[in-house]
């Protein structure tokens, strides 16, 4: 077995124990989002009777009020990425506009509730949103393991990664790569073929940076009927060795294989 074929089972079983962590930590999510819902119902259990179609969503850091599926108005954490503050800062979004239909003078009769609610029970709305989850010391569990996973994940990426590019620079040292004709091969500014079927390095410099390329190149002849249509006929190939080539250059070539 490679090294390649040893990483991709390894992650094959992180991804598969990453996968059954992220379903755990939904299913509890859903749990806990349903368990906030409840506490901003009661709440605003008042400012919902007044307007019964309401309905309340909690978002991660915000609770959103809507009607049919439409967005009337939110309130959000001011600073909900800040672990440190002590005083946490809420605002409420009233998504304004020229109020002509029943429906936005109803919306703005219920966001006027919300507002009042806001300049004279604000420590109420602050405890709401405060309030830990039943379970939120299994959910930042299961988030912690996530994380420590997925780094895992991308090690073991980075890992296959590297060694694919070790063994690609291994072999155009050594048998050559093959290069598909009519794609361009870059030598520099300047030059560049539509010929190249496979590149080879022969021998580099100390520095690293420039090296000697053994080029295998297609060759034919265009043949014609008597009717003048014409046929491309395949020669035998053409082996030229280049000397001097920055190196960036030849791997500038090979990017795809070596970066991704």
């Amino acid at each position: 077995m490679t090294k390649i074929e040893s990483l991709e089972i390894v992650k094959a079983a992180l991804l598969e124990k990453r996968n059954a962590i992220e379903t755990a930590h939904a299913a509890l999510m859903k749990e806990a989002t349903e368990e906030k819902k409840v506490i901003f119902e009661k709440l605003f259990a008042d400012e919902i009777n007044s307007y019964p179609e309401v309905q309340i969503k909690e978002g991660y850091s915000n609770i959103y009020f809507s009607v049919d599926g439409k967005e009337i108005g939110s309130i959000s954490e001011r600073s909900y990425w800040r672990d440190t503050d002590t005083d946490k800062r809420f605002y409420f979004n009233t998504y304004s506009t020229m109020c002509e239909t029943e429906f936005e003078f109803k919306r703005l009769m219920f966001n006027g509730r919300i507002a009042e609610k806001m300049m004279t029970d604000m420590d109420s709305i602050k405890e709401a949103f405060t309030t830990p989850y039943t379970k939120k010391e299994e959910l930042d569990a299961l988030a912690g393991e996530y994380e420590i996973l997925t780094r895992e994940i991308k090690e073991k990426e980075y890992e296959a990664k590297k060694i694919k590019r070790e063994e690609f620079i291994e072999k155009l040292h050594g048998e050559g790569v093959e290069w598909t004709p009519g794609k361009p091969f870059e030598f520099n500014r300047q030059w560049t073929s539509y010929q190249a079927k496979k590149v080879k390095i022969t021998k580099t410099t100390k520095s690293g940076k420039t090296a000697d390329l053994e080029v295998t190149y297609g060759t034919w002849d265009w043949v014609y009927d008597e009717e003048g249509n014409s046929k491309r006929v395949d020669k035998e190939d053409k082996v030229v060795t280049h000397e001097k080539i920055r190196m960036d250059y030849v791997l500038g070539n090979f990017r795809d294989q070596l970066y991704n």
